[in-house]
């Protein structure tokens, strides 16, 4: 059985940019990208969570980008299956940080509170690859 404990989390960058009118109403789309870095031994790995979220039809009238790592202390990874469950347990508790950062910028800016999903993540579609 995969374990991971999040030993530290931190914010390398947070951008935000807002261009919007009073009462204007936008669409927006968000998107994501997250890789899971194992050291050597596989007792531990870095993941880094770069999520985007901006107006679809103008993102520069708003867009937020917020890039977040976080340090794991992992037990029970064997293969690269258990490195997949690794890769979704390390999203699943680095995403709430990333999700409540968002939340925080968007109201601060006076603007109507913003929630984001969490993504769903299937084992099957994730792609283990070795460093050279």
């Amino acid at each position: 059985m995969v374990y991971l404990s999040l030993q530290r989390q931190n914010f390398r960058s947070i951008q935000m940019e807002v261009d919007l009118k009073t009462d204007t109403e936008i669409e927006l789309e968000s998107t994501f990208s997250f890789n899971v870095n194992y050291n050597d031994d596989d007792s531990g790995c870095i993941a880094e969570l770069k999520q985007t979220v901006q107006q679809k039809s103008n993102p520069a009238e708003f867009n937020i980008v917020v890039d977040c790592r976080g340090q794991f202390a992992c037990e029970g990874i064997v293969s690269d299956e258990t490195k997949k469950e690794a890769h979704v347990m390390a999203y699943a508790l680095l995403f709430p940080y990333v999700q409540n950062m968002i939340a925080r910028l968007v109201v601060d800016a006076g603007l109507p509170p913003l929630m984001l999903g969490m993504a769903k993540m299937d084992v099957d579609d994730i792609a283990i690859t070795k460093n050279s």
